[in-house]
């Protein structure tokens, strides 16, 4: 009994971290961390820095495959998630200009500021609440770097962007570790919460954008 419910447990991680992840890239992005001895707990801090997984690939990885308790694996998810925003914010410009006299980054940074100039559109509109909303959504077009990369392109305020995206990211923790916890009832609440969030945040966009003062 208990291995068959460790079975549909692994099960339905497999189809969350698809939903969520992008085929399960931050499970095994993490065994093959895991498999160069680095331990489970930094492996966690690992994945919730990196912009492809974020939190929202690195708790579920943390609870079901490394069976890991949930709230310090929220908890270093969180932290980790979180390390990335500070340089990005406040070094990315020094950054740029410094390397982006080498060809090889000056393309690299071209394609990252393309990429976020087309995600802008809800930040553009409501600025820190479309800030928040925007990182507190855990799927794989949004989250704390991609956040941050627009706040930094619209030239919005440091410190009032870091403290947005700090709550946008707690949300999105609280959200992923609750839908992680509840197994399957948690799956179905994604594959149904999910998708609806985003879509209230594409029509708060176009929403505004058709508002009779934006048209004048």
């Amino acid at each position: 009994m208990a291995q068959k419910k460790s079975r549909l447990a692994l099960t339905g991680l497999a189809i969350f971290t698809v939903f969520a992840c992008g085929g399960g890239i931050s499970e095994s992005i993490g065994e093959l961390l895991k498999g160069e001895g680095l331990g489970e707990w930094l492996v966690v801090l690992i994945l919730s820095m990196l912009p492809i997984s974020e939190l929202r690939g690195a708790i579920p990885v943390g609870v079901h495959v490394f069976n890991l308790p949930w709230l310090q694996t929220s908890l270093i998810a969180l932290v980790g998630n979180i390390l990335p925003v500070i340089p990005i914010l406040f070094l990315l410009d020094v950054v740029m200009k410094l390397l982006g006299r080498i060809k090889l980054f000056r393309r690299f940074f071209d394609w990252l500021l393309t990429h976020a100039k087309r995600k802008r559109g809800l930040i553009e509109r409501y600025e820190y609440l479309g800030l928040f909303l925007f990182v507190a959504i855990p799927l794989p077009i949004t989250g704390a770097w991609t956040g941050t990369l627009i706040a930094t392109v619209l030239r919005m305020h440091p410190w009032r962007s870091f403290f947005t995206i700090c709550l946008g990211v707690l949300t999105a923790d609280v959200i992923v570790t609750s839908l992680t916890m509840l197994g399957w009832w948690g799956l179905l609440a994604a594959l149904i919460i999910l998708p609806a969030l985003w879509l209230i945040s594409k029509w708060l966009e176009k929403r505004n954008k058709n508002s009779p003062t934006e048209n004048k």
